[in-house]
C-alpha cells in the first residue's frame, strides 16, 4: 500500500489525512490508516516536515509495530506510521528537532535496517 500525507491547517493546529489505497469505504477508519483524519493541535505547519524510511528485515505485523513505536519514540517525531507490505515508515517531523540518526538508530534498535528515501 502507498501513503501520502498532506495536511490542512486550521485555527488551532493542523489536520492530517493519510491517502493510499483503500479497499472499500469506510466511516470507521482509525488515525494513521488511509483515509482518516487526525488532528494534531499546536503544531506549526511550516516547522513539519514528512520523512520516509525504508525498512529491510520485518516479516510480520507485530515486526511493524514493534518499528513504529521506536520511530514514535524519538524527540521531535509527530508521527509514525509503518507499511509492513511495502517495507516502508512514513513519519511526520518537527524540523528543528529533526535528527535522521536517531530516526535509523530506533529501527536498528528494534532489530532492523533502515534507509532514509529521498
Amino acid at each position: 500500500m502507498r501513503s501520502v500525507l498532506f495536511s490542512v491547517v486550521g485555527i488551532a493546529g493542523l489536520i492530517v489525512f493519510w491517502v493510499g489505497e483503500v479497499a472499500g469505504d469506510c466511516c470507521c477508519r482509525k488515525a494513521g490508516q488511509p483515509g482518516a483524519a487526525q488532528f494534531l493541535p499546536k503544531f506549526d505547519p511550516a516547522k513539519i516536515k514528512q520523512v520516509a524510511l525504508s525498512v529491510d528485515g520485518m516479516t510480520c505485523s507485530a515486526c511493524a509495530a514493534k518499528v513504529q513505536k521506536g520511530l514514535s519514540a524519538v524527540p521531535g517525531v509527530i508521527h509514525a506510521q509503518v507499511d509492513l507490505k511495502s517495507k516502508k515508515a512514513t513519519v511526520l517531523v518537527e524540523i528543528p528537532r529533526f535528527d535522521e540518526k536517531a530516526l535509523l538508530s530506533a529501527v536498528e534498535k528494534a532489530g532492523y535496517q533502515g534507509k532514509m528515501l529521498k
